[in-house]
């Protein structure tokens, strides 16, 4: 056995943290800045607020295929994290989730998700009329809006530092 911010866990699995469904909300933010692959249980649904926070070495998460929910800076200050898997069971993500993750370089959703698209690692929604995320890490200089956005979800570019000029053409 093993304790956590004085939670009692059993779930180190060689050198990956196994996140189990009754996990506390918070329980891993700022607590373990060495780890770098969190596997979640496969009754996991969500990923609560601050749930992962300032894990600053966290580069993979195993697991994601249940995962309906993930909430405000759940990730944030997840330095190492360069991409990001959205699979078909996702079906909200606040734009805040990934904070200050400034070497996120691109977002991946599954073909099969009936809420979001990714075109070149930026988020939307599956339309394509909202911009919900371009990555901190992304590095491009230039971004085009695509025409068929409407809208820009706030904190869609929030802590990316590369982007000198954005282009929108409607």
């Amino acid at each position: 056995k093993k304790y956590l911010n004085n939670h009692q866990i059993d779930i180190y699995k060689g050198d990956i943290f196994i996140i189990p469904p009754y996990i506390p909300h918070k329980i891993l933010a700022n607590a373990n800045k060495n780890l770098e692959i969190i596997e979640l249980s496969k009754k996991l649904n969500k990923i609560e607020n601050y749930m992962f926070q300032n894990c600053l070495k966290l580069k993979e998460i195993i697991g994601l295929e249940n995962i309906e929910k993930i909430f405000a800076y759940s990730f944030s200050g997840c330095l190492e994290l360069k991409e990001f898997i959205i699979y078909k069971q996702l079906k909200k993500i606040d734009s805040r989730a990934f904070y200050k993750c400034i070497n996120l370089e691109k977002i991946i959703v599954s073909e099969e998700n009936e809420f979001f698209k990714s075109v070149d690692g930026v988020l939307y929604n599956k339309d394509l009329t909202t911009l919900l995320l371009y990555p901190a890490g992304k590095k491009d200089e230039t971004f085009v809006i695509l025409d068929s956005v409407k809208e820009i979800n706030n904190y869609a570019f929030q802590s990316n530092s590369y982007l000198k000029k954005i282009i929108i053409m409607n």
